[in-house]
């Protein structure tokens, strides 16, 4: 059974209002209307701010230098960097050369590295050296020793000691003085792919989802939108830059929104809460597990009344929410509802109240279609969506794009979700996380969300385990807190009454933090790695 799609939005503006555009002709409209001294990023760590003036002149300085390398339009360019000043003078320098970003999670080891290269291909990468026992360039040269000699790519060390064959910045630059890339720069199209971004791995090997400029600008511009952002507002993004969080939403996203983000060099819950009382932010992006693990630390350190946070944007399930707009003070919030294939596909409206706005994952963003597909038990189904900000597919991965998009132009998201009375869409957790106990079909999703109440409990995630007679029994892995040890007789009297039997947990497991992928979500992979094996014992 399909149901219908959803094409109306209640949401308050329109995909048109985006023109088609590249990323360097977005930068040179915010300097022609707010001028170069203009603050678009402030890197907090670094005590660095960049204006749109020293953003267009240090990305043509890279953008000499890359055609000074070689690299021609639609050559890809690898950036393994952290949440420092070069990625978005990179990402403005692929753009005037036509050139293609890949973003490279810096905690990689030789594996996904290997994965990542042999697939993105780059012509060039910009790296670390190592320091401060970080060794990730020398990781990057065991990586590079699998890829044949005619496709090693130009690997360029921004900061740290150069393994041999790197190439110190300075002289890379210095090598690109006087190269000419006008022409180059006007020859870029809206339709030219500008990012190959690297699912976060979290079912499968990651895969390179490619996005052109248009597709890129248009989900920035979306989820500004949906957050409400303006011209006014500072924006508090530890979003890491390798994922689309950052490679779409801090970095084009601060030029398309005309806000100032205010970026850490890496997540410390406590320090980014200091840093948002001291750079006086009006909104913060992010996951659900940044914002509690920031709630519980500032309340901790008795500093949640000087926050002046008031909107934002998060990927949080609704008792999150509910703490995020009550005790961190964002009572703008709204959640959103998306992923590398397409963009924003859904979000909370601003002006809805607040029990409604966070009840679910909101309505299809403008110029976006949403359906449900094999809807059964509780109106569940498999959610799918078509419309303007959808990937072209993945790179050098024909049958698997055939597998993700049928003829019609639906993605299939590998989430479940079902529809609310008033037709909002509610988020039921990723198909492969669906339970069976006992012949039931459980989302794991579900049971999080119910066992979030739990006062003990700061963090959970919920996996299949062994057991005999159920076949598959719900296993919850808790952060807990309060001096007492935290027991699965408690976790049942909470559940007793309340939730169906076969949906409360047969077992318990205490963590001190849960693992989280680069992009902030719980990783189930290494979970199901640890305790998937266990077997319920009666």
């Amino acid at each position: 059974m399909t149901t219908a799609a959803q094409q109306q939005t209640r949401l308050d503006w329109r995909d048109e209002d985006w023109p088609a555009t590249v990323l360097h002709e977005v930068l040179a409209d915010a300097l022609a209307r707010r001028g170069p001294d203009t603050v678009a990023y402030r890197y907090v760590d670094a005590g660095i701010d960049l204006t749109l003036g020293a953003l267009q002149a240090e990305a043509d300085r890279w953008t000499a230098a890359l055609l000074a390398a070689g690299v021609q339009a639609g050559d890809r360019v690898a950036i393994a960097l952290g949440g420092v000043a070069l990625w978005p003078i990179l990402q403005v320098a692929c753009s005037q050369a036509g050139a293609v970003v890949v973003g490279l999670n810096t905690r990689y080891g030789t594996h996904e590295l290997e994965h990542v290269l042999a697939g993105a291909a780059p012509a060039v990468v910009v790296t670390v050296g190592n320091r401060d026992g970080r060794t990730f360039a020398d990781v990057l040269a065991r990586a590079l020793t699998t890829l044949a000699p005619d496709r090693a790519p130009t690997v360029v060390v921004v900061d740290g000691q150069a393994p041999d064959a790197f190439v110190e910045a300075g002289a890379f630059l210095a090598a690109g003085t006087g190269t000419a890339f006008a022409a180059r720069r006007a020859a870029v199209a809206p339709t030219d792919l500008a990012l190959i971004q690297y699912t976060s791995g979290s079912t499968s090997a990651p895969k390179g989802v490619e996005l052109d400029h248009d597709t890129l600008l248009r989900t920035a511009f979306h989820v500004g939108a949906a957050a409400g952002y303006d011209e006014t507002d500072v924006v508090y993004s530890a979003l890491p830059f390798y994922h689309v969080g950052g490679s779409i939403c801090t970095g084009p996203g601060a030029l398309v929104s005309g806000v100032m983000m205010v970026i850490p060099e890496a997540y410390d819950a406590l320090t980014s809460v200091r840093q948002m009382i001291e750079q006086r932010c009006t909104a913060e992006q992010g996951h659900a597990a940044m914002f509690t693990m920031q709630i519980d630390a500032a309340r901790e350190a008795g500093v949640l009344d000087d926050l002046a946070l008031r909107k934002g944007w998060v990927a949080a399930p609704p008792s999150v929410m509910q703490r995020i707009a009550g005790e961190l003070g964002i009572a703008g919030v709204v959640p959103v509802y998306g992923m590398s294939e397409y963009g924003l596909i859904c979000a909370g409206g601003r002006d809805e109240p607040l029990d409604d706005r966070v009840s679910g994952v909101g309505w299809p963003a403008p110029g976006t279609e949403v359906r449900l597909v094999e809807v059964g038990d509780g109106g569940i189904g498999a959610i799918e969506v078509r419309g303007s900000q959808m990937m072209r597919g993945y790179r050098d991965d024909p049958a698997g794009t055939d597998a993700a998009r049928d003829a019609g132009g639906w993605l299939r998201t590998g989430d479940l979700g079902r529809h609310a009375p008033d037709g909002r869409m509610i988020f039921a957790g990723r198909e492969k996380e669906m339970l069976k106990p006992g012949g039931e079909n459980v989302s794991a999703a579900e049971i999080e969300e119910f066992l979030r109440d739990h006062p003990r409990i700061a963090a959970v995630a919920v996996i299949g385990v062994r057991d005999a007679r159920l076949g598959e029994a719900p296993a919850a892995i808790v952060q807990a807190v309060g001096p007492a040890p935290l027991t699965l007789d408690d976790v049942r009297a909470f559940c007793d009454g309340r939730i169906a039997r076969f949906k409360t947990p047969k077992a318990l497991f205490v963590v001190p933090e849960l693992p989280l992928l680069a992009n902030g979500k719980i990783d189930k992979v290494s979970l199901n790695a640890r305790y998937g094996d266990h077997e319920v014992t009666r």
